[in-house]
């Protein structure tokens, strides 16, 4: 049975996650076009690599849009 708008929850999904994975994202291929252009890739020159922080930027945008997308089922499931 379909319900009515009314029936919905007065409080509306947060957009904080979502805005969280984009810049995380985006930090990870600053990061990322830093790797492939050997600016921050010397082992010789630099304790954290590059690479490294690509990936650790790049799974917490990932879990963030993980985050995002589980309010967001739960929002047009309730």
């Amino acid at each position: 049975m379909f319900r009515k708008q009314s029936d919905r929850p007065m409080m509306t999904p947060s957009t904080n996650h979502f805005r969280n994975a984009i810049v995380c994202l985006l930090i990870a291929a600053f990061f990322s076009f830093l790797d492939v252009s050997r600016t921050w890739c010397d082992p010789k020159r630099h304790i954290v690599q590059g690479h490294a922080i690509w990936h650790l930027f790049s799974a917490l945008g990932l879990f963030s849009a993980g985050k995002f997308f589980a309010e967001q089922l739960a929002y047009t499931e309730a």
